[in-house]
Formats: structure tokens, C-alpha cells, sequence
């Protein structure tokens, strides 16, 4: 096998391993019916392990098999970009590096399955700690929107949607308002928001400063990461409903701008997804 790498005693091969996800969110695409769905990467190393490019884990037959069989199943697909490229390095030759994979990341995903909405990190937690200064905070998001800036000068003539996630703080604490001058149409480039809620309440922002920017920026939000846990950040993603995030107010706030796109539940176990299921349902009808 190529580019293995070691967990819990099983050789996984990391194009197999994205196959093997595939092939589950296609399972319960099958049990939930048509919904949308979200592609991302491995990290590009584990264990000290450098494992494959992503390009080359697209290109994969069997990936590139289950990518085209997840379009037929499912509504509406995006792409996550490997959070691991960082847009924001203080290191130039690293930055317009990770700039260029994108470019060409997003290239190849949309000329071969014809997907066009992709979602991107604006920064990357290796950069940010509790004693990164306020000074270093602002030249990290200076290189960050610069990277960005050259991505959606380099796609503009592309019929795709370009959606930016805010994020938490060990990220760079980016906010929405951060890059709101960005949002809107660059040619055939539509570059929007990705709002995550967990992300945004890490960041210091109350459940009603979030619904405020929901309703502010309801021209720009091209997918939801819809999250449940603990008040403050938690690495952990429980069943929606079950934690303290304030999805009832999030979801209430999208029904008020008559938000119609994508819905990415981040849960960390697939029982999670089915009770995230149950209780959204339980929910709506609450109507």
C-alpha cells in the first residue's frame, strides 16, 4: 500500500481510508436520504507519517469512483480544504506554497466532478497561542487575507462558490467582519461566509451577537456548520441539542432570513448524526 499510516494496530492507506468515509456517509445518505454532504482531508501527517497529497487522494480510482457516485446520491456536495495549508503562515515562500495548492486543489475538483462549492481556512492554529501578541495576531490576518485576495483574483473567471469559515481562536480568532469586504461577486467567483457557531462563541461572541450577524450577513452565508457543546470551545461535537451552543437560536435565526443552503452537522460519531436527526425533526416541529 502507499503512504500508510498506523492506528490502533490497522495499516490504513490514506487514499483507502478516504474511500472507506465515502462509502459510510453514502451508507447513511442512503438511510437519511437526499442531504448534503462535506468532503475534507487527513491531516498531511500522523504517527510522523507524511501520508498523500490531497491531490493525489482525489485522483485515487476508487476515490474518484465514490466522489462521483456521493454527486449522484446526494443534494448538494461541498469541499472542505485541508485545514492543515496554512494561508496565513509569516513565512512568504510557505504562504504563496499553500496559496497554490489551493488554487490548484479547487482547479482539479471542479473540472473533473463539476463541484462547485468549495469552503477554506483564512488561518491555522499552529500560528496562535495563549502568548501570540496582539501584533503578531494582526500580521498573521494581514498574510491571511493577502492569500485570499490572490486566491479569488486566480478563480474569479470560475462559476464556483468560495465560502470562508470564521474561527476560534487558537486559529486567529477570525470573525466574519474580518473579511466582509471579500464577500460578494469577484467576476464568476461568488465568495461567501461559512458560518460556524462554535467557532464564533469561542471567539467571545454571545448566541445573540451570533444571530445578529446571521441576520446582517443573510446575503453572504453559503453554509452553516451547525455544532453542539460546551458554551465555551470544545474540541468535542456532541448530538445537536444536547449541548450548550445555542443551535435552537441559530436554526430559529436561519428560518427568519428564509436561509435555503447547506446544513454541515459536525458531530463526532455517526449515532450522533442519527439523534442530531431525530431531534432537528423533533424540533421542527415545533413550528
Amino acid at each position: 500500500m502507499r503512504n500508510p499510516l498506523k492506528w490502533k494496530n490497522v495499516t490504513w492507506d490514506a487514499e483507502r481510508a478516504c474511500a472507506a468515509a465515502i462509502k459510510n456517509l453514502i451508507y447513511l445518505g442512503k438511510s437519511f436520504g437526499k442531504y448534503s454532504i462535506e468532503f475534507g482531508f487527513p491531516p498531511q501527517s500522523a504517527l510522523g507519517r507524511k501520508i498523500a497529497e490531497p491531490i493525489e487522494i482525489v485522483k485515487f480510482p476508487e476515490v474518484a469512483s465514490l466522489i462521483r457516485q456521493a454527486i449522484e446520491r446526494f443534494y448538494n456536495i461541498s469541499v472542505h480544504l485541508p485545514m492543515c495549508w496554512n494561508l496565513s503562515s509569516l513565512n512568504e515562500e510557505e504562504r504563496e506554497r499553500h496559496v497554490k495548492k489551493h488554487i490548484e486543489l479547487i482547479k482539479y475538483i471542479y473540472l473533473t466532478f463539476g463541484i462547485k462549492n468549495f469552503v477554506l481556512h483564512p488561518g491555522d492554529g499552529q500560528l496562535v497561542s495563549a502568548n501570540t501578541t496582539a501584533e503578531e495576531i494582526n500580521r498573521i490576518k494581514k498574510a491571511g487575507l493577502e492569500s485570499l485576495k490572490e486566491i479569488i483574483n486566480e478563480l474569479s473567471t470560475y462559476p464556483i462558490v468560495l465560502g470562508i469559515e470564521n474561527l476560534a481562536p487558537k486559529e486567529g480568532s477570525w470573525n466574519v467582519n474580518d473579511f466582509s469586504h471579500l464577500l460578494g461577486m469577484h467576476a464568476d467567483l461568488r465568495v461567501g461566509w461559512v458560518l460556524d457557531n462554535l467557532h464564533a462563541l469561542a471567539c467571545g461572541l454571545s448566541i445573540e451577537t451570533i444571530c445578529t450577524l446571521i441576520k446582517l450577513y443573510k446575503d453572504h452565508i453559503v453554509e452553516i456548520h451547525l455544532n453542539d457543546g460546551a458554551e465555551s470551545y470544545d474540541p468535542k461535537h456532541s448530538a445537536l441539542f444536547t449541548g450548550k451552543a445555542g443551535v435552537s437560536a441559530v436554526i430559529y435565526a436561519l428560518k427568519q432570513i428564509e436561509y435555503k443552503g447547506r446544513i454541515i452537522i459536525e458531530v463526532d460519531w455517526p449515532w450522533e448524526l442519527i439523534k442530531s436527526q431525530s431531534n432537528l425533526i423533533n424540533y421542527f416541529k415545533s413550528f
